[in-house]
């Protein structure tokens, strides 16, 4: 979660050094997610079938935590492009991928949260939430879209916008996944 809020902070903010750090952060997360999920296959030949099943579903949850610091690392890839690049977004743009980190950002904490503290009643709503910022960025997909076509987009704006959209719709798929998990 902290290294989502640094990357949206570091966005917003058009500064190179705190999306690194991000970025790292999210490297750091993805190998530690890995060597984890490692460990417990190596351990799980000494469980009862109790406890490898219930270990099979802690795993998926790793697995899926370190997908979604793989999404937080391609949306630090893409606002560090926008830098690299001078890429300047509309208001509009800004306002609107402000208004979904948010979203987004929110989501991360209380899906880990949950997870942290074993809440399965949570999970319905995360996924409910999950479908509603899906929603969300599928809106501001057809937005940029018009933006685009009517010229107020450069083209090289909409990759980066666009890269931005995935890297956070894929994020909200996997930290979903993670409370469907508990």
């Amino acid at each position: 979660a902290e290294m989502y809020t640094l990357s949206c902070d570091a966005c917003d903010q058009l500064r190179a050094e705190p999306l690194q750090r991000a970025a790292e952060m999210g490297d750091a997360a993805v190998t530690a997610a890995g060597e984890l999920a490692g460990a417990c296959v190596d351990l799980s030949g000494s469980y009862s079938d109790a406890e490898r099943e219930r270990l099979r579903g802690q795993i998926a949850a790793v697995h899926q935590l370190r997908l979604a610091a793989e999404s937080v690392v391609e949306f630090c890839d893409a606002a560090r492009a926008q830098l690299r690049e001078g890429l300047l977004f509309s208001d509009a743009a800004y306002r609107e991928m402000r208004e979904l980190q948010g979203m987004t950002g929110s989501l991360v904490r209380d899906a880990i949260q949950s997870f942290c503290e074993g809440d399965a009643g949570v999970a319905l709503d995360m996924a409910a939430r999950g479908a509603a910022v899906e929603r969300e960025i599928e809106r501001l997909t057809e937005e940029h879209e018009r933006r685009l076509i009517s010229g107020a987009c450069p083209v090289r704006n909409s990759a980066v916008f666009l890269d931005m959209l995935d890297s956070l719709r894929r994020l909200t798929a996997h930290i979903t996944r993670v409370t469907a998990t508990i």
